[in-house]
């Protein structure tokens, strides 16, 4: 026989007779001291009653015989003499707090106090222990308006928050100084931005109710509902988080302990949860059967004055926050992978390849088939067949801006980033940047590429090797920027904007691609590429970027970006792409900074735009075919030329790019034939020197 004493609120009376249940399903007699665990409450006069009724739980109650013979706790005379000769043999084992016990399981025989508070206790029987814990259609208490906000929060984005004060503040060396107003701001703050398709996987289980079919989603805010039993110090907790806008918060009214099952119900409605270290909110989270959990980490203070967390209570889908607000655990957010492809059969499985391969798997996969007519759609059939996580979009041809603003249409994640359908991801590119815009809050996560080349041969008429074909892009450097955080450079956007507009390339650290990047969807929301257009990354950058409160900078390249495929839009009508799209992208984008008063960063990008135009000037010139596009480029340069002289003013400019700028407009025909005859004349003198400097190196050496 075992007999398990019920103690404790409703909580940890839940966490028994889980166990109760796993001693049940290991063949175990077992039932319930539901006397001897209150005793010392009643002489306080704090009488915390049996609540498991309300569940509608019938427990077996043992014998009080049986619980003397167990704990060895005759009265009698002569067991007193015995248990003073002999010693005393009782079989009372307490549980260690928190910390699973797999010998408890083992017991045939045995008087157990305790919490028993680890869900390992119960492992491989959670949906029986849920199904024993629903409440009731005639629950006492259960009144309308209560049902009414049990369906509101299966419809909203809700997130209950547990702040409990009391007895907590009392124990402030056991309980104290753990749940503190960082590790709520940290929580809430982590919750405010997730998407609506992150509240989906909500469980109703414990319903008890149908939802309203006329409730819509909200679709705008996340609705914090607050659960405490001191609502006016919760109040003054909230409106000291400084919380960002977007939420909504509703507190909770107060209900004495006897009431106290209601607001659990409430809490298994909600759809996403941050507890506090408490069996009471732990509950309400894994009735709700959410997987997105913030708890306080550690659970309690050791005695010795150290923290500790206690493995045991923790599930691993927890995310884990610690007092000062740092996360812990995991925190896994949605992925969207947004991959367009259009007639790349031969390319198609390597790039969706790399996506399955990432180290990080909560991913949600667009491949977008953007009106192939070779097997490219056929391959990407296959993958969805093979991969749940894949979703396919077939669509008319459209071109790449209309075939990512297809998924983007779709996507439900709670960061997106893509993938052109010739190029590759790194396998660990997805979970790098998502840890790094985590860690430092970020809105977008950049990193470097790889080049690769697939037909190029080189300047000397050889051809390059395959392990030639591919180049790191040294593009990083940390000269620009201060503040380093854990291998990553942290900015804020302003200061990522002028690194992402810097003329000198060695220091560009941030690449204008998207598929170098991993967007927050708040900052992505309703920004959408220019149908038709080329080189729509230009724009959608500078938007988001202008959206965007701060970045975050990889060194590491990630992606591996195909430079020269045939057939490839970055090799086609180069000169009209850049007349085009190129260069109306570039105005469209210092008209966005503008708009955004952002004047400097406008003059900036002016520069850049100019810096283009004339070394595209000097690349048409050497082209008899392309020569044509010259005359367009100078007579947009005549345009600007006011402008252009303002530029080459500023402060900032390099001496030699001021130079360039005022010698171009003044005569562009001029300027691009000095260019020319120093590229036949002194460019291979300069290479002829190197040569040969490179040779008496190499016989000095020797």
């Amino acid at each position: 026989m075992v007999v398990i004493r019920l103690s404790g609120g409703l909580g940890n009376q839940m966490f028994q007779y889980a166990f109760y249940l796993k001693l049940r399903a290991l063949g175990r007699e077992a039932c319930f001291d539901d006397i001897s665990g209150y005793e010392h409450q009643a002489e306080t006069g704090v009488v915390r009653p049996v609540q498991l009724s309300v569940f509608g739980i019938d427990y077996p109650k043992c014998n009080m015989n049986e619980v003397v013979r167990l704990r060895d706790a005759d009265m009698a005379f002569s067991s007193r003499v015995r248990r003073k000769l002999t010693g005393r043999k009782s079989l009372e084992i307490s549980d260690r707090d928190f910390v699973f016990d797999p010998g408890m399981l083992d017991k045939n025989e045995a008087y157990f106090t305790g919490c028993f508070q680890s869900p390992e206790y119960f492992a491989g029987i959670e949906d029986k222990v849920r199904a024993v814990f629903t409440f009731p259609d005639n629950m006492p208490g259960l009144t309308d308006e209560i049902r009414a906000m049990a369906a509101r929060m299966e419809t909203e984005k809700s997130v209950s928050v547990h702040m409990r004060f009391g007895d907590y503040l009392a124990k402030q060396e056991t309980y104290g100084g753990i749940c503190t107003t960082g590790y709520y701001q940290s929580a809430m703050r982590l919750f405010a931005d997730e998407t609506d398709a992150d509240f989906s996987g909500h469980s109703d289980t414990n319903s008890g109710t149908d939802s309203s079919q006329d409730l819509k989603p909200i679709e705008q805010k996340v609705h914090f509902y607050i659960f405490s039993n001191d609502t006016l110090r919760a109040q003054q907790t909230i409106e000291s988080l400084n919380l960002p806008d977007n939420i909504s918060v509703v507190m909770m009214k107060d209900r004495s302990e006897d009431e106290g099952y209601l607001d659990l119900y409430l809490m298994a409605h909600c759809r996403k949860h941050i507890i506090a270290n408490s069996s009471f909110s732990w509950w309400g989270a894994f009735l709700s059967g959410s997987h997105s959990v913030i708890a306080p980490t550690p659970w309690i203070h050791c005695s010795d004055g150290s923290d500790l967390t206690r493995d045991g209570i923790y599930t691993k889908e927890m995310i884990r926050i610690n007092p000062r607000g740092d996360v812990t655990g995991k925190y896994r957010p949605l992925v969207t992978v947004i991959v367009a492809l259009f007639n790349i059969e031969k390319y198609a499985a390597t790039a969706l390849n790399s996506v399955l391969a990432q180290t990080y798997d909560n991913l949600e996969i667009i491949a977008v088939d953007d009106g192939s007519t070779d097997g490219t759609g056929r391959i990407c059939d296959e993958y969805a067949a093979r991969d749940k996580r894949i979703k396919v979009i077939h669509k008319e041809n459209g071109g790449l801006s209309d075939a990512r603003n297809a998924g983007l249409d779709v996507m439900t994640g709670d960061f997106v980033c893509y993938l052109d359908g010739d190029d590759r991801m790194e396998p660990e590119m997805v979970e790098a940047m998502v840890t790094a815009a985590i860690k430092s809050g970020a809105d977008i996560a950049t990193c470097g590429y790889r080049e690769v080349y697939e037909n190029t041969a080189s300047s000397d008429g050889g051809t390059i090797t395959k392990e030639a074909l591919v180049k790191q892009v040294s593009q990083f450097t940390a000269r620009d920027i201060k503040r380093i955080v854990a291998g990553s450079i942290l900015s804020d956007s302003h200061k990522a904007l002028e690194i992402y507009l810097c003329a000198d390339t060695s220091k560009r650290m941030i690449y204008n691609s998207v598929w170098s990047k991993l967007f927050r969807k708040k900052t992505a929301e309703g920004i959408r590429f220019q149908k038709g257009k080329n080189s729509e990354d230009i724009l959608y950058t500078a938007r988001t970027f202008v959206r965007a409160e701060s970045v975050v900078v990889l060194r590491e390249p990630l992606y591996c970006y195909l430079q020269d495929r045939g057939g490839s839009i970055m090799n086609e009508r180069l000169g009209e792409r850049r007349i085009k799209d190129e260069i109306p992208n570039w105005l469209e984008q210092i008209k966005c900074f503008e708009e955004n008063d952002l004047s400097d960063i406008a003059d900036r990008a002016r520069f850049i735009l100019y810096r283009h135009v004339i070394d595209y000037d000097c690349e048409f010139s050497r082209d008899q075919e392309m020569k044509h596009y010259s005359a367009e480029l100078e007579k947009f340069m005549d345009g600007q030329k006011d402008r252009v002289l303002h530029v080459a003013s500023l402060p900032w400019v390099p001496s030699g790019d001021r130079r360039k700028l005022e010698n171009y407009v003044k005569s562009p025909a001029a300027y691009v034939k000095k260019v020319l005859l120093y590229e036949k004349t002194v460019v291979p003198v300069k290479r002829a020197v190197k040569r040969l400097t490179g040779a008496v190196r190499w016989m000095w050496d020797r």
